[in-house]
């Protein structure tokens, strides 16, 4: 997925290549944008009902640490959520 703007389905499907893991739900893409994870927000804009996001900046939030430096990175969240996991 080589474009710069991304639709919710297509951020979940860049998680997923970026990760490694299973694809997540649109639903948790919606969640990042609505109410972060961990105290970082995903940026997205928001055209009618629609939410776009820049692919740099699902890059930058994947990578972006967590609440503190001692715990894992949002893209380590997101996997271990997927798997059922919980940190904290």
């Amino acid at each position: 997925m080589k474009s710069g703007t991304l639709t919710v389905a297509q951020a979940a499907t860049c998680v997923s290549e970026i990760t490694g893991a299973k694809k997540p739900h649109r639903s948790v893409i919606r969640r990042w944008i609505a109410k972060g994870c961990r105290g970082t927000k995903l940026k997205a804009h928001r055209v009618g009902n629609l939410y776009y996001i820049q692919r740099i900046d699902l890059i930058n939030f994947l990578q972006a640490p967590c609440a503190s430096q001692s715990t894992p990175t949002n893209a380590t969240m997101a996997l271990g959520a997927m798997l059922g996991r919980q940190y904290g």
